[in-house]
């Protein structure tokens, strides 16, 4: 029995899947792990592209066919329910096309899982590497609620956890409309309660040991209309279904990414048609628990114009920025990635204006983004006073908090705020 199958569901995506493989290839093959694409796509490109390498020498690719009607979430499903090829493994891991994982990533997991474990949850965006044994239910359930959401996110011990499932009863349970986007997070909490003694560790691996392949050049979220039935409905009354056992789920909801859910970011739900006042009668149960500090907004969101909205939620921000600004300091975005981005278009339909970007370093990102120039932070500023709005995802907000007063002792005066909070 081999040590660990990486499980990739894809569609129409043959470029990726070749870029995937040029930068996985010789870690998976020195490491023996098999890789199995589950394709669907409309065509024969990813069949022909994998038969290339294979061809090549490379043993350990292998394919399935998945017709092209079924859905993600379905297909998802299906990898788990086929157990004679998942059987032939001690461990599944079930990730992204897109998602590129370095050797000193593949290399510290691989010795984790010489612990044994029954469950892994793998957290992708940390500072270091590290790993904790999760002591009762309540640790899982608020270490893995938000993070099992993604692809990528665990691995998992075929015989104790796949082989024994009641995919009917799991099927009766999570494989609901209201629930469906995130069935799989059900699967992963109701079946640990249901072995004996369950072994769960939480790893922790460097965000900078990844990569994430672009799928488009506008470097944007493209899941507006999605997010909140993903987040306020499916992933909301899955954990709401979970068994009792689990006595945490309240503090679990919280753990969610706020740029996920802030006012500015359901603001551009309304804007893009997604939040109306039914869709708040709708989802304010679930908003009350997600996010109570923006509760009260969402209710003005849903009932006002757009831009009359818009003028009450970025007051209070727009004030701070104004005050600083008659103190003479510069205003910058933190983040020149994909939330540092959307908070600069944010600002542009806000008419709130700034001075550029701020970056820990700028290698890799250049030095304009959006007709504005990018800085590297310890160098500006040295040299000039600023109020800085951090907007970027929630796992690197700890690092650049710590950098930021760090670089206190040798710059001008300035002083952050989060955008998402």
């Amino acid at each position: 029995m081999k040590k660990l199958a990486i499980c990739i569901p894809t569609y129409n995506r043959c470029d990726i899947v070749r870029k995937w493989l040029e930068q996985e290839i010789d870690i998976i093959k020195k490491y023996d792990i098999d890789v199995i694409f589950y394709d669907s796509s409309t065509d024969n490109k990813i069949i022909s592209l994998l038969d290339e390498f294979i061809n090549n020498g490379n043993s350990n690719i292998f394919y399935k066919s998945i017709d092209s009607s079924i859905d993600g979430n379905e297909k998802t499903l299906m990898i788990f329910e086929e157990q004679e090829i998942l059987e032939n493994y001690e461990y599944i891991w079930l990730t992204h096309d897109r998602t590129i994982f370095y050797e000193e990533m593949i290399e510290y997991i691989w010795k984790c899982l010489d612990k044994k474990a029954d469950f892994y949850i793998i957290d992708m965006y940390s500072t270091n590497n590290d790993f904790k044994w999760i002591k009762d239910y309540d640790e899982f359930l608020i270490e893995g609620a938000y993070r099992l959401l993604r692809y990528g996110a665990c691995i998992i011990n075929s015989k104790k956890i796949i082989k024994g499932t009641n995919w009917k009863d799991i099927r009766n349970k999570y494989w609901k409309p209201e629930m469906i986007s995130s069935w799989h997070v059900g699967f992963y909490f109701e079946r640990m309660t249901q072995i004996k003694d369950p072994r769960i560790v939480l790893v922790r691996v460097p965000a900078q040991s990844l990569h994430l392949l672009p799928v488009n050049s506008e470097y944007k979220r493209s899941w507006y209309a999605k997010s909140l039935q993903v987040f306020a409905t499916c992933w909301y009354n899955t954990i709401k279904t979970l068994p009792d056992i689990y006595c945490t789920k309240k503090a679990a909801y919280r753990t969610i990414e706020r740029e996920n859910i802030s006012k500015y970011t359901v603001l551009q739900y309304k804007k893009e048609g997604g939040f109306s006042f039914f869709d708040y009668i709708k989802y304010r149960e679930a908003l009350k628990l997600l996010s109570p500090s923006d509760y009260p907004s969402y209710f003005w969101i849903a009932i006002l114009p757009v831009e009359i909205a818009r003028k009450i939620i970025y007051k209070e921000l727009k004030n701070k920025i104004l005050l600083a600004k008659k103190e003479s300091k510069k205003i910058l975005i933190y983040g020149a990635g994909v939330y540092g981005r959307e908070c600069a278009t944010f600002f542009k339909d806000a008419n709130i204006k700034f001075d550029g970007f701020l970056v820990t370093n700028l290698k890799n990102n250049g030095t304009e983004l959006l007709d504005y120039p990018i800085y590297e932070a310890k160098e500006y500023l040295k040299n000039n006073e600023a109020y800085i709005i951090i907007s970027v995802m929630s796992y690197a907000k700890k690092g650049i908090e710590d950098y930021l007063e760090k670089l206190k002792e040798s710059s001008k005066s300035f002083e952050y705020i989060y955008f998402y909070e």
